[in-house]
């Protein structure tokens, strides 16, 4: 799951961590209540004006050109931003917590059907501060 955001750019960066913060923060008060996989995670995507881009090579063509123009190609589209493991070392993003998670959903101990108290579940002494809305 996730939710997209779009920030007036000159907002932007504190718009950014104050998302951040709240989201940690309401995770926090609520991490009691309600089952929550992981900390919230804030990325700042860009779009990528060029899409995804493909040259059809010439297979006959034995002289190394298609190496040169491949390599010339993957430089060029190198200098759009910093690469998908510098981006996820930068928001600290833990690789063997993502497994666990995916294993988990792969085996059925979390998911949607799960996200859930049981039946049997009684819940008393509740106030209207203990509501979040």
């Amino acid at each position: 799951g996730g939710m997209g955001f779009i920030f007036d750019p000159s907002a932007k960066p504190a718009a950014l961590k104050e998302l951040g913060n709240l989201m940690l923060q309401t995770k926090r008060d609520m991490e009691y209540s309600l089952p929550f996989a992981m900390d919230p995670v804030v990325f700042d995507y860009r779009v990528n004006d060029h899409g995804t881009v493909a040259k059809l090579v010439n297979d006959d063509v034995d002289d190394g050109a298609s190496v040169t123009q491949a390599t010339r190609n993957s430089e060029e589209s190198s200098t759009l931003g910093p690469d998908l493991d510098e981006l996820l070392q930068e928001q600290e993003f833990d690789k063997e917590a993502q497994e666990q998670i995916r294993s988990d959903l792969r085996n059925g101990t979390i998911g949607l059907a799960k996200n859930r108290l049981s039946l049997e579940s009684k819940l008393e002494d509740v106030t209207a501060d203990d509501v979040i809305v």
